[in-house]
């Protein structure tokens, strides 16, 4: 697969064979959820006539676009506090919910993990006794904890930040020398790093990073692309981190004037192509390229910022293996990184981020000694949505990210977990990790202008043929609102951005109308 890196990226998914939940997982008690049981089908049932005029003819108007031609359109809109059901249209319908469905991995971390849960990463030492002549004579174990923040420039990291800071306290502490290996513990996830449904061309970009409870800089490498010294030449290059296991394959070439350049990188391969053309004297080119076996690629990291800060390391980097777990028990941290869910969650939603939203899902599935999987993790998004109500009958689910095609939700669905977050302990939480509008994330250049800046919070959703926005809005009237827009097999032909005009026009009609 060779992408031009002008070509606009976009998160496109093909249906495959993987993982999914549907299944209803047992209750914990019907007089518990009973009155949110019966919230849900009162949602479910209520026509569109419940809604005020005035919002049912703007919301009319706006599906009414013939670009909806041939599409499944579903909206809801409640009203928070009282829950009454303000329009609703199609709410029941099973839809793809694209990234919208980090709604549902955020609701079930916030009450699954709390949102002061820690991912935690450390740097351990073998046995518990100090380093002996400066040498940590039993090697070194990099313990993962799934926190997709480590050397991420979305969390204000540079990649090997950490790390320095690691090699920099080992120093102080006299250690010159490792005298065994450096061990990277990524156990507390399965080794399945990205989903079967995931389309299989697309596995280099940043959108399909791979998923490890070791990762750093969200499991992506930066290719940068400068120009040779004369027309002709091969073009300069570079990989960073510059791991050792990874190559670049360079078939670029400098040219007069022309400037296209694109990536590969074939699933699992080590090696990273770069061709087309870079223009002479041009500043050139810097992507992202997906990384193969991340906790390997960071431990690599780690073993080079170590090299660079005077600590040989006289083994090899490797994944644990029985041996190491055998005394697992004897193990002990020379440093620990912290980071909370409540800094996770917030660049997830607002910023859509699916490798985060991947981390987040295994982390709940590996609570309570489980091994974090897309299995463990989205039965326990079955058990919530079961508990609110919902049946095996109108969810599936298949990944964090809404990557796949296989997710199915909706708009109902999605307006009732909005509406029991907001009355849960967790209260604004959720509204307040979301992209605000006009503000800040995928909103931030959508709903400039008053009354509808900084008064709509939400997620926005886009794959193939299928565009979502779902969150909170202030309406004019004071009234504050849940609502849930999908829309599926809208035209191939017709830019995503049709379906953006869409979507603002309905939200519109809701901050205006609702009361």
């Amino acid at each position: 697969m060779m992408v031009r890196s002008n070509a606009t990226m976009r998160q496109e998914a093909v249906c495959g064979r993987g993982p999914s939940i549907s299944r209803r997982p047992q209750a914990r008690g019907l007089a518990g959820r009973l009155p949110l049981l019966l919230a849900a089908v009162a949602f479910l049932l209520a026509p569109a006539s419940a809604a005020g005029d005035a919002l049912a003819r703007g919301i009319a108007a706006a599906l009414a676009d013939k670009r909806l031609r041939g599409a499944t359109v579903g909206v809801c809109v409640q009203a928070l506090g009282p829950g009454r059901v303000l329009y609703s249209r199609n709410a029941s319908a099973m839809l793809i919910p694209a990234s919208n469905q980090k709604i549902l991995t955020a609701a079930t971390a916030l009450r699954e993990l709390g949102a002061d849960y820690r991912f935690e990463t450390a740097l351990m030492a073998v046995d518990a006794q100090d380093a002996r002549d400066g040498t940590l004579d039993r090697g070194l174990i990099l313990r993962g904890g799934g926190d997709p923040t480590l050397g991420s420039a979305l969390a204000g990291e540079e990649p090997l930040q950490q790390f320095e800071a690691w090699a920099d306290a080992l120093l102080a502490m006299g250690v010159s020398r490792v005298g065994g290996d450096l061990v990277v513990d990524d156990t507390l996830m399965d080794r399945q790093q990205t989903h079967r449904d995931w389309p299989a061309g697309q596995l280099w970009r940043k959108c399909c990073a791979p998923v490890s409870a070791v990762s750093l800089g969200e499991n992506c490498i930066t290719v940068t692309v400068m120009s040779g010294a004369r027309v002709g030449a091969p073009a300069v290059v570079t990989l960073f981190p510059a791991v050792p296991f990874l190559k670049a394959s360079n078939r670029c070439k400098t040219r007069q004037k022309s400037h296209a350049i694109w990536f590969a990188r074939e699933a699992d391969s080590l090696i990273i192509t770069v061709g087309g053309s870079v223009r002479l004297g041009s500043s050139g080119y810097a992507g992202r390229v997906t990384v193969p076996h991340p906790a390997l690629f960071t431990g690599a990291a780690l073993a080079q910022v170590l090299e660079a800060k005077g600590i040989a390391l006289e083994g090899t980097v490797r994944l644990t293996g029985p041996a190491d777990m055998a005394r697992r028990q004897g193990w002990h941290a020379l440093a620990v990184r912290r980071t909370r869910l409540d800094r996770v969650l917030p660049i997830m939603l607002a910023w859509s981020q699916n490798m985060y939203a991947e981390h987040v899902i295994k982390a709940v599935g590996a609570r309570d000694g489980a091994t974090g999987s897309w299995q463990t993790g989205l039965a326990r998004t079955a058990a919530m949505l079961a508990e609110q109500g919902f049946t095996a009958e109108s969810f599936e689910l298949a990944d964090g990210s809404g990557l796949s095609r296989r997710n199915r939700a909706s708009a109902g669905l999605l307006c009732a977990v909005l509406v029991a977050q907001d009355r849960s302990e967790n209260g604004a939480k959720l509204a307040e990790m979301m992209g605000v509008a006009g503000v800040n994330g995928t909103l931030r250049k959508r709903f400039a202008r008053a009354p509808y800046r900084g008064n709509v919070r939400a997620k926005t959703g886009y794959i193939r043929g299928v565009g979502a926005l779902s969150g909170y809005a202030n309406a004019k009237s004071g009234v504050r609102v849940a609502f849930s827009i999908l829309i599926n097999d809208f035209s191939p032909s017709t830019h995503n951005w049709a379906m953006k005009e869409i979507e603002d026009r309905i939200v519109r009609a809701i901050v205006d109308h609702a009361e």
